[in-house]
């Protein structure tokens, strides 16, 4: 196998493919940071006092079927578009939106593709011998998301 700085194309573009629909899945921070209007609004009827809080339901918006069709279902291809291409997605936003989203951003998609391009390199994942397989369905929320533990069996590539 070669090295990760040699990766073909479509490799990396399935690797950041699966990386996006797993953090569309996982929800990890269910709700942004809070956001509070300097000035008193109306929006579509309803009235906001000045000094309202506000939080964005980002799993709503990355879960939304009009934007997402069959969002319960492991799907990377929808981040590929028909040219083949990594497509973004503008309700994908696991970091956060607005002038609080997370500054590490950045940093944190390089070092994650970076971990999982080297892991499926170099090992399969499977379902263990002897435990059930993980359920996505069980899980603990509050501030983040975190799955309960689970059993996976690595073997080499």
């Amino acid at each position: 196998m070669k090295s990760l700085p040699y990766l073909q194309v479509p490799f990396q573009i399935h690797i950041q493919a699966t990386i996006s629909e797993v953090k569309r899945l996982a929800r990890v921070v269910p709700l942004s940071l809070t956001h509070d209007n300097l000035n008193a609004t109306e929006v579509e009827g309803f009235f906001f006092p000045a000094g309202s809080t506000f939080f964005a339901n980002l799993s709503a918006i990355m879960m939304d079927p009009d934007h997402f069709p069959q969002p319960e279902v492991f799907n990377p291809e929808r981040f590929i578009g028909i040219d083949g291409r990594y497509e973004k997605k503008e309700r994908m936003i696991p970091f956060g939106v607005g002038k609080r989203y997370c500054m590490g951003e950045l940093l944190a998609r390089n070092e994650v593709f970076l971990f999982t391009a080297n892991l499926v390199q170099k090992l399969r994942f499977l379902p263990p011998d002897n435990n059930q397989s993980p359920d996505p369905a069980n899980y603990c929320a509050s501030l983040t998301t975190i799955p309960d533990d689970f059993y996976v069996k690595f073997a080499p590539a």
